[in-house]
Order: C-alpha cells, then sequence, then structure tokens
C-alpha cells in the first residue's frame, strides 16, 4: 500500500484528472444547491433570527425556535429535494462513469502492464451503468444508517419532558460508523467490476458477475484494501474537523471573513486528499487482481 501511495505522488497527472471530473460535477452542483436553498432561506423572519441569536445560551428556548424553522423549512427544502435529488443522482452517474474512463485511459498510458491501452477501450457507457450500481448501494446504506438513527428518536424522545439523550447519541454514533465500515468491506464488489470491464475488455453482465466472484484470496486482499483506506479517509475527515477548529479559541480576535476563509482552505484540501486516496484504491485494486490473476 506504501508502495502504491508512492507511485501515485509521483504521477500527480492522475489526481489532476480525478479532480477534474469531481469539481466538474461539484461546482455547479453545490452553486445551484447554494441558489436554491438561499431562496428558501429567505422565508425565514428576521424576528425569528434574532430570537435564535439572542437564545445561544438558552437550549430550550433554541430548540423550540429550531423546532418552529423546521417546520417553516421542512416543505420547500423536501419539494427542492423531490427533483434535485435524483436529477443530482443521475448527473453524478454520468459524469462519474466519463470520468472514471478518463482516468483509467490516463493510467492505461502509464502503466499498460495493469490496464492495456486498447483500441477498443470505448467503455464509457458501462461504466455509468456500473457507477449507477454504486450510487444506489450507497443510497441504500445512507438509507438504513437514517432508519436506524430515526427509529432511536422516536423510542428516545418519546417522552419530551425526559428525553434518552444518551441512548440517542449512541445510536447516531454506531449507526453512522457502522454503516461507513459496512459500505467499506463491502463495496469493493462494485468498485472491482469496472476495472475488470476495463482491464479484460468484457461485458457489462461478465464483468458483474467476475465483480463479486473475484475468489478467496483476491476478496481477502480486496476487502483489506477498502478497510485501511475507509479508516483513512475517517481520519482524513477528523483531521479536518480539527483543523477547522483551530482558530476557535482565538475568536475574540479573529473576523467571520477570517474563519470562512481557513474553512475554505481546510475543506478544499480535505477534498483533495480524499480524491488522491481514490486513486490510490483504483491502482491498488488492479495492482491484487495483476498480482493474483
Amino acid at each position: 500500500m506504501l508502495g502504491t501511495i508512492s507511485w501515485c505522488l509521483r504521477r500527480p497527472s492522475l489526481l489532476a484528472w480525478e479532480l477534474l471530473w469531481r469539481w466538474a460535477f461539484g461546482v455547479p452542483a453545490l452553486y445551484i444547491a447554494y441558489v436554491q436553498l438561499a431562496a428558501i432561506w429567505q422565508l425565514v423572519p428576521q424576528a425569528t433570527l434574532n430570537n435564535l441569536q439572542a437564545s445561544a445560551y438558552d437550549p430550550v428556548a433554541a430548540s423550540g425556535i429550531l423546532l418552529g424553522l423546521y417546520d417553516l423549512l421542512a416543505p420547500p427544502v423536501m419539494h427542492l429535494l423531490a427533483w434535485m435529488l435524483p436529477a443530482g443522482l443521475v448527473a453524478w452517474a454520468v459524469v462519474s462513469g466519463l470520468g472514471r474512463w478518463l482516468v483509467l485511459r490516463r493510467l492505461a498510458a502509464l502503466r499498460a502492464d495493469l490496464l492495456p491501452l486498447r483500441p477498443a477501450f470505448t467503455i464509457g457507457a458501462e461504466l455509468i451503468g456500473f457507477q449507477a450500481l454504486r450510487i444506489g448501494g450507497m443510497a441504500i446504506t445512507a438509507w438504513a444508517c437514517y432508519g436506524c438513527i430515526h427509529l432511536a428518536a422516536a423510542h428516545a424522545f418519546a417522552d419530551v419532558q425526559n428525553p434518552d439523550l444518551v441512548l440517542y447519541a449512541s445510536v447516531v454514533i454506531v449507526s453512522v460508523l457502522g454503516a461507513f465500515t459496512v459500505w467499506a468491506l463491502v463495496s469493493w464488489t462494485v468498485t472491482l467490476a469496472p476495472l475488470l470491464l476495463a482491464r479484460h475488455q468484457q461485458g457489462f453482465a461478465a464483468a458483474a458477475i467476475a465483480g463479486l466472484r473475484p475468489g478467496r484470496r483476491t476478496t481477502g486482499k480486496l476487502m483489506e484494501i477498502n478497510l485501511v483506506l475507509g479508516i483513512v479517509k475517517l481520519g482524513l475527515l477528523v483531521l479536518a474537523m480539527v483543523f477547522s477548529a483551530i482558530p476557535l479559541p482565538f475568536q475574540e480576535v479573529t473576523t467571520p471573513e477570517s474563519l470562512h476563509i481557513w474553512w475554505a482552505i481546510v475543506s478544499v484540501a480535505y477534498l483533495i486528499a480524499n480524491a488522491f486516496f481514490q486513486v490510490v484504491r483504483l491502482v491498488a485494486t488492479l495492482e491484487t487482481v495483476d498480482a493474483t490473476a
């Protein structure tokens, strides 16, 4: 794994292509979401915002105001998600499929031993299909995590006067970490199939079946790769949270503008590091398939 990371660091063009397709989708999507949510936020009366700011040190009063905000904003937000979420998922499948195709072409030019560059290397449509399957798996995992949290909330807050906050917080933490770990362990199946498609020029169905049955030795190595890199991604998230909190002890001498700039820098650094380890996962998976072939 360390050798693969070192190899990817010496080939920044792979990271550049990965960032290009990710941000080609992410920047417009974030801008559209910002414009739509800013228009919805205009529905909130200024008096409500003033009351919320005044109740910063009164959790009971703040919770009541937040509940009122939820009742006000939930209908337009759900209406927005009803069209924006499906459209975003379809756009993500298309852009990510084509983007993965570009990254694989670049990798084929750098490592012909792992991924021969062939004239018939036109697999964009198949990669889009596999990306759609991956998005579906992630959506199911997220839905299961949300369901656990929803059930915990219904039980923990059944008695409004004496809510069981410990139970709720525990279920939230365990559900999020559990969903993260489960997806890290099983996502190799939808990661491997498009690579087999590119490496062996298999059909969509043949690559999907081969991805589900790679062999015992390969399966163990792929689970190890995904688990290790899943832990790395979790560590990156924790580091991003730590670095985001660095200016807080100096909030009396910092301005909101400087905080926003610092948080933007930390967010961009996290996104770059996350994209880099996605490239590492791609190369490591191909190396594993090649070594166990």
